[in-house]
């Protein structure tokens, strides 16, 4: 994946449900949480306006179509999350090679994003975790 971003468990949380034997609710809340931050990552900002811009999302021969093109995946049993973006240009909308002109019509870059997210992601992995217990 060109861009992408890792959910693992929280640590003293994982400790407890594979201790206990619990650990269904966890998983499954790991992976709505990555859901969560896909759904998010997938929302484009208002397109830029900027003068001179003949690209058109979705439409123009150089589109990978950004916004399909999230993807989630499960790895180690479940015990980790993965979210990523397979374009060729993710990088350069999401990742680190960001120029300020995406920054500036509203792209987030994704480590950015899961920041923002992460205490909404702890909800959602304690809430399933929770019916578990």
């Amino acid at each position: 994946m060109q861009t992408k971003v890792i959910i693992t468990g929280l640590n003293d949380v994982q400790m407890l449900v594979k201790r206990i034997g619990k650990a269904d609710g966890f998983k499954r809340g790991l992976l709505a949480g990555g859901q969560h931050l896909k759904d998010r990552a997938q929302i484009y900002p208002p397109k830029s306006g900027r003068p001179g811009d003949t690209y058109r999302r979705g439409i123009d021969p150089r589109s990978e179509r950004l916004g399909q093109r999230w993807m989630l995946s499960v790895s180690r049993g479940g015990w980790r999350v993965e979210v990523g973006n397979i374009a060729s240009y993710a990088g350069k909308v999401h990742g680190e090679e960001q120029p300020w002109y995406h920054r500036q019509t509203g792209w987030k870059k994704l480590d950015q994003l899961a920041r923002e997210e992460g205490p909404r992601i702890e909800r959602i992995v304690a809430s399933y975790t929770e019916k578990d217990l």
